[in-house]
C-alpha cells in the first residue's frame, strides 16, 4: 500500500510532467523530463520510453536509463518481448519475476522485475513506458497505477507537443523548400546547384553535416561532391562501390534509406568524419530524374534521430528539385556549349567566304596585270640584269594566280557537299538548338509547318547557319523578350518553285537608312551583332540559286525571307 509521502510524490510528478506543456517545445526533452520523472519516484535499475516506428513496425527507445549504448539502439519489434507485447495489445503489463513470465525478452541480464504501459495519443498506442528492477518483486499493483498514470499524462503531452512541433516544422519545411526552389533553379551551374542544395538541406532539417556524392554509373561508385557543416565546406576525399555502404543500397532500391547508428553500420563510407564528428545517424535519398540515379544527399545528425515522414518528404522534395534543377543547368551546359560551337563554326564560315571574297576581288586586277604583263613581249639581251627580274615576275604572277584560284575552289567544296533536306525538319533541328537560350531571353517562338513536306537540294550546315543567323539577328532586336514566328511555303518566282523561310519579329525595326545598306560586303561595310553578316547569307543562298530578301521593316518588327529552289525530288 502507498504511503502518503509516496502519493504526494506521485502527485507532484504528475504534475511537474503536465507543466511541461509551454516550458519545452522539444518532443525528445519532454520524453528524457518524462523518464526523470519517473525514475525519481519509482524505485529503477533500468527504464526506457520507447516510440512506435510504424513504418518498420518495431520499437526506438528515444529515451533510456540504466541501459548503455548498445542496449538503448536495440529496436524491437511489436509483440517482442514485454515491451513489444504491451505496444501490440495497448495493455500493461506487470512482471514480478522475468524468469518466470515467456513473454520476457533479456536485453538487460540483472533485470528481475519489469513494468510496461502504453504511451496513447487518442486511443492510438505511439509508444511504451518500461521500468526494471535488479530485484524481484519490486513492483505491485499500486505501481503499475501509478506509471499507467503517467503514461496517460505524457501521452496527452507528448501529443500535443508533437502536434504543435509538426506544424512549426512543416512550416520550416515548407518555407525551405520554396527559398530552396528559387535559389536553385535559378543557377545556370549544375557544381553551384548540388554545392546549394547540400547547404539548403542541411539548413532546412537542422542537421550537423549534409553532403551529396555523385553516381558514375559505368565504374558503380559514389564520390563525395559537396559536404557542408555549420562552419562550412568541409574538404573530404573518398571513393566508394556502391556495395560498400548503405548509401549504394539506396542507388540500388532508388529509395530513402535511414541510418539510426552508422558507427554500426557504416565501415568504409566517411568513417574518418563520422569518429571526429561523433555522427550518429543519416538520411540517404537517391536524385533521380526520369529513373536516372544522379546521385545521392545525405543527412547526418551527431545525436541518435529518427527522421519522422514530414522530414522524409520533405527531403524527398528536396531531391526531386535538385534532380530538376541539375538536369536544367545540364542542358543550359549543353546550349551554352552548342552556341560556342556555333559561333566557332560561323567564324570559320565567314573567314573562309571572306577570303573566297577578296580572293574574287584580288583576281580580276591580277588577270589585267597578267594580260598586261604578258603583251608587253619584253625580249631583253641576255645579258641585261633585268631580264631574270622579268622572270621572276612572271612566275610570281603565275604563282599569285594559283592561290587565288585554290581559294576559290576551296570557297566553293562546302557548297559541293549538298544533300536532300526537308526544310520542315530542318527547321525544327535549328529551333532545338536554340531553344533554350531564346526561353531565357523571354522569347516565344511561333513556328507552323508547311502541310507538304519541302524538299531543298543543298548544303544543309549553310542554309541551318543561314537561319540561325537570321533568328539570332531578330532575338538581338528584343531584348526585354517578345515573339519570332517562323512559316514555310511553295512559291513560283521568275516560272520555278522555291521553298521559302519567312522569319519575323517583334523587335524594334532596322532604321531606315540602313535598310539599303544591310546586304552591303563585309569589304564596303562593317558588320555589326553575332552573326555571320547578311552579306555572306546572301553570298551562301546565292550559291544555291536563291536569296534572302528583307520583306518589312518597322517599330512592330522586322520580317526576312529566304528563298531556295526545291529539289527534283519534289517536283
Amino acid at each position: 500500500m502507498q504511503t502518503s509521502s509516496n502519493h504526494s510524490a506521485h502527485i507532484h510528478a504528475l504534475y511537474r510532467i503536465s507543466s511541461l506543456i509551454g516550458k519545452k517545445d522539444n518532443p525528445i526533452e519532454i520524453i528524457d523530463e518524462i523518464l526523470n520523472e519517473t525514475v525519481r519516484v519509482l524505485k529503477v535499475s533500468s527504464a526506457s520510453i520507447a516510440l512506435i516506428d510504424a513504418e518498420n513496425k518495431s520499437l526506438k527507445i528515444e529515451a533510456s536509463y540504466g541501459l548503455d549504448e548498445e542496449e538503448a539502439q536495440h529496436d524491437m519489434f511489436l509483440g517482442e518481448g514485454i515491451t513489444g507485447w504491451v505496444a501490440l495489445q495497448g495493455k500493461p503489463l506487470l512482471a514480478k519475476d522475468v524468469s518466470l513470465e515467456t513473454r520476457y525478452f533479456p536485453l538487460k541480464d540483472s533485470v528481475r522485475s519489469e513494468m510496461a504501459v502504453p504511451l496513447k495519443e487518442k486511443d492510438e498506442v505511439i509508444g511504451v513506458i518500461n521500468v526494471d528492477s535488479d530485484e524481484v518483486g519490486a513492483y505491485n499493483l499500486d505501481d503499475l497505477r501509478f506509471l499507467t498514470l503517467i503514461a496517460s499524462e505524457a501521452g496527452r503531452v507528448v501529443s500535443r507537443v508533437w502536434f504543435v512541433n509538426q506544424l512549426k516544422t512543416k512550416a520550416r519545411l515548407l518555407q525551405g523548400i520554396i527559398n530552396l526552389s528559387g535559389k536553385m533553379i535559378s543557377k545556370l551551374d549544375a557544381n553551384a546547384v548540388i554545392e546549394r542544395a547540400a547547404k539548403e538541406a542541411r539548413k532546412m532539417v537542422q542537421c550537423r553535416i549534409a553532403a551529396f556524392y555523385t553516381f558514375d554509373e559505368e565504374s558503380q561508385t559514389v564520390s563525395p561532391h559537396t559536404i557542408v557543416g555549420k562552419r562550412g565546406l568541409i574538404d573530404y576525399k573518398e571513393t566508394l562501390s556502391i556495395a560498400d555502404s548503405s548509401i549504394g543500397v539506396a542507388i540500388q532500391r532508388k529509395k530513402q534509406i535511414e541510418v539510426s547508428s552508422l558507427v554500426k553500420t557504416e565501415q568504409y563510407h566517411m568513417m574518418d568524419i563520422i569518429a571526429d564528428r561523433k555522427l550518429k545517424s543519416m538520411l540517404c535519398t537517391p536524385v533521380i530524374y526520369e529513373d536516372k540515379i544522379l546521385g545521392v544527399i545525405n543527412l547526418y545528425t551527431d545525436h541518435f534521430h529518427r527522421f519522422n515522414n514530414d522530414e522524409k518528404n520533405a527531403f524527398q522534395t528536396i531531391s526531386s528539385l535538385a534532380a530538376v534543377a541539375i538536369q536544367n543547368a545540364r542542358l543550359y551546359e549543353r546550349v551554352f556549349n552548342t552556341e560556342d560551337i556555333l559561333r566557332k563554326n560561323e567564324r570559320l564560315t565567314t573567314l573562309g567566304l571572306l577570303a573566297a571574297e577578296i580572293a574574287h576581288e584580288i583576281r580580276n586586277p591580277l588577270t589585267v596585270i597578267k594580260l598586261l604583263f604578258d603583251s608587253l613581249s619584253l625580249d631583253l639581251p641576255s645579258e641585261d640584269i633585268h631580264k631574270k627580274d622579268l622572270q621572276i615576275i612572271d612566275e610570281k604572277l603565275g604563282h599569285l594566280e594559283e592561290i587565288v584560284s585554290k581559294v576559290l575552289e576551296f570557297g566553293k567544296s562546302n557548297s559541293t557537299l549538298k544533300s536532300f533536306i526537308c526544310i520542315n525538319e530542318l527547321l525544327e533541328g535549328t529551333l532545338h538548338l536554340i531553344r533554350l537560350k531564346l526561353k531565357q531571353q523571354n522569347i516565344e517562338v511561333d513556328f507552323k509547318h508547311s502541310q507538304n513536306s519541302i524538299f531543298i537540294h543543298a548544303n544543309k550546315g549553310q542554309i541551318q547557319q543561314s537561319v540561325l543567323n537570321l533568328i539570332i539577328n531578330s532575338s538581338q532586336a528584343m531584348p526585354r523578350g517578345g515573339k519570332i514566328s517562323i512559316r514555310n511555303s511553295i512559291e513560283n518566282r521568275n516560272g520555278k518553285d522555291m521553298g521559302c523561310i519567312y522569319v519575323k519579329d517583334s523587335g524594334t525595326g532596322i532604321p531606315e537608312e540602313m535598310r539599303d545598306k544591310i546586304f552591303d560586303s563585309f569589304l564596303t561595310s562593317k558588320v555589326e551583332g553575332n552573326g555571320l553578316g547578311l552579306s555572306i547569307v546572301r553570298r551562301i543562298l546565292k550559291d544555291h540559286d536563291g536569296d534572302v530578301k528583307l520583306i518589312d521593316s518597322s517599330s512592330e518588327g522586322t520580317t526576312f525571307k529566304i528563298f531556295v529552289p526545291i529539289s527534283e525530288k519534289d517536283s
